[in-house]
């Protein structure tokens, strides 16, 4: 069964990686200007709400929240992903309506594309 499945699946995760890479560039500069100033920054979070947006459509991905129990929550609080699958810090902008940023570790400030998300 394994080796039936492994060829949709290369082919899937090559086109979910085309799709994350096409999108990522093509927002890049906008970013890149909107992370300039600290007053912009709520507006790189709707970019990327909408980036998320546009790779779940174009990845075919579906998203169902499930909530069993709603508690208020209380300012400031920490949001921690399980790093299960690639797309699950991304969907976190989706499904956190407020501003955020993220923690990442240090190294990821040496990394070219991503390291202005963590240093601007």
């Amino acid at each position: 069964m394994n080796i039936i499945l492994w060829l949709p699946r290369a082919i899937y995760k090559i086109y979910a990686i085309m799709v994350f890479v096409v999108t990522f560039l093509l927002l890049y500069p906008i970013y890149y200007f909107t992370l300039l100033k600290k007053k912009w920054h709520p507006i790189t979070i709707e970019i990327i709400r909408f980036h998320v947006l546009a790779m779940q459509i174009l990845g075919g991905i579906i998203m169902i929240v499930e909530r069993v129990e709603k508690k208020p929550i209380q300012k400031p609080y920490v949001i921690c992903p399980n790093h299960s699958s690639y797309i699950d810090i991304p969907l976190v902008f989706r499904l956190v309506k407020d501003y955020f940023i993220f923690l990442g570790k240090k190294e990821i400030e040496n990394y070219p594309l991503f390291h202005i998300f963590f240093t601007k």
